[in-house]
């Protein structure tokens, strides 16, 4: 009884271990599941998206945070969490309006899903920084006065997250 109570507190203590070992791995990991082509074929749908957008400028000021990506300039910088985070923002409220939905470029959606989800399995589930609230803060009263000016705006926009996604992996990528 002895003998079996040390040996499932020993194989307990090794998955503890074996987590804990797999935490910094999961930057790499993120690198890894976003191919190339991935970001890129996201890229494409998302400028096919825009160029189907009314060519108004709506004047309004940047609705995305301020992002430093070099973690040499700046260690605390973008990570994969707020990334993951901006994404579940445009998925949530962007993406999913009226006036964007029949604009939407064949399994845009699906590959939507698809960022968000390795975003979701791959980086550590980390509270929403203030830089994330204000900006869904933001999104949330643009979306209600402005409706389609400020949907079109943050469309517009996504090119700067797709940037962030694709400078994560490069820098991630050569870093390891």
């Amino acid at each position: 009884m002895n003998r079996r109570g040390s040996m499932i507190s020993c194989c307990m203590a090794l998955l503890v271990l074996a987590a804990a070992a797999q935490e910094p791995c999961r930057a790499a990991t993120c690198s890894q599941e976003l191919p190339a082509d991935f970001v890129r074929e996201v890229w494409r749908k998302t400028k096919d998206l825009i160029s189907s957008l009314p060519n108004k400028d709506s004047g309004l000021l940047r609705l995305l945070p301020v992002y430093c990506t070099n973690l040499s300039v700046c260690p605390q910088g973008l990570g994969w969490s707020e990334v993951g985070h901006v994404i579940k923002v445009y998925q949530k409220r962007v993406f999913r309006s009226n006036v964007i939905k029949k604009l939407l470029p064949l399994h845009f959606h699906e590959l939507l899903h698809r960022l968000d989800k390795t975003l979701h399995d791959c980086a550590p589930c980390q509270k929403r920084s203030k830089e994330v609230l204000r900006f869904e803060k933001k999104i949330k009263r643009v979306l209600r006065k402005r409706r389609e000016e400020g949907v079109f705006k943050a469309v517009r926009e996504f090119l700067f997250v797709l940037r962030w996604v694709d400078e994560l992996r490069e820098t991630l990528h050569h870093g390891s």
